[in-house]
Parts: C-alpha cells; sequence; structure tokens
C-alpha cells in the first residue's frame, strides 16, 4: 500500500501505547506501519509536533506527530544514528 509520501506501509493491528510529552500514557492501535513512522487510532486527539515515546510489543521508540485528527494520527519514527 503506498503511503501519503509514496513509502510502501504494511496494513497492520498492532496494539500499543504512547506516552505523551506530560507523562500520560494513552492506549492506540498501530494500523499501519514502515520503516520511518505508523499511523495510529485513538480516543484523543494527539498533539501535533510533540515527541511521543510508542510502546508496541514492549518495543519502544520516541516518535513524532506529524499529523492528528480526532481518532487517528501519523507518526514519524525517531531513529537514533
Amino acid at each position: 500500500m503506498a503511503g501519503r509520501y509514496g513509502r510502501d506501509r504494511e496494513p497492520v493491528m498492532l496494539a500499543g501505547s504512547v506516552v505523551l510529552p506530560c507523562g500520560r500514557s494513552m492506549r492506540v492501535m498501530i494500523v499501519d506501519l514502515s520503516p520511518s513512522g505508523c499511523r495510529v487510532e485513538c480516543e484523543e486527539t494527539l498533539p501535533v509536533a510533540a515527541t511521543v515515546e510508542l510502546d508496541f510489543g514492549g518495543a519502544m521508540a520516541n516518535a513524532l506527530v506529524r499529523w492528528a485528527y480526532p481518532g487517528e494520527a501519523g507518526l514519524q519514527l525517531l531513529l537514533d544514528g
């Protein structure tokens, strides 16, 4: 599936959570995934341009909220190196 920026995104259904800058955790469902990011479904609107911590299956990654609408958001994974 071609993503918004022409990158391939794989449809997935992975339960996870994000930790907001204030320290509060929120459950999300990761619905597509690529090497550089993912789209999540969530009950609240995530803050655009915020750096969050994404936890999926015990794996942790920092991510930047690139866009957000009520019920969904696009996250860019911030990879070290």
